[in-house]
């Protein structure tokens, strides 16, 4: 599953150890949510969308493979 949240973080002006310590995650656990190698749980998914002011839908998708 791929995400925005790098997009989203960065357009509300946002660092990583910011919205890490927003979230109350430590910096390595926020960087391995932003670059998908972990997923959030629906709860910090919820919380994550409501500090960004996007939807769910706007910063998780599945990327379709092109043939």
């Amino acid at each position: 599953m791929q995400n925005r949240i790098r997009l989203y973080r960065k357009e509300k002006g946002l660092t990583q150890m910011e919205f890490a310590k927003i979230l109350n995650l430590t910096p390595y656990k926020f960087r391995s949510l932003e670059n998908g190698k972990v997923l959030p749980s629906q709860e910090m998914a919820m919380k994550m969308v409501e500090i960004l002011e996007v939807t769910i839908e706007d910063v998780f998708f599945i990327e379709e493979t092109q043939r």
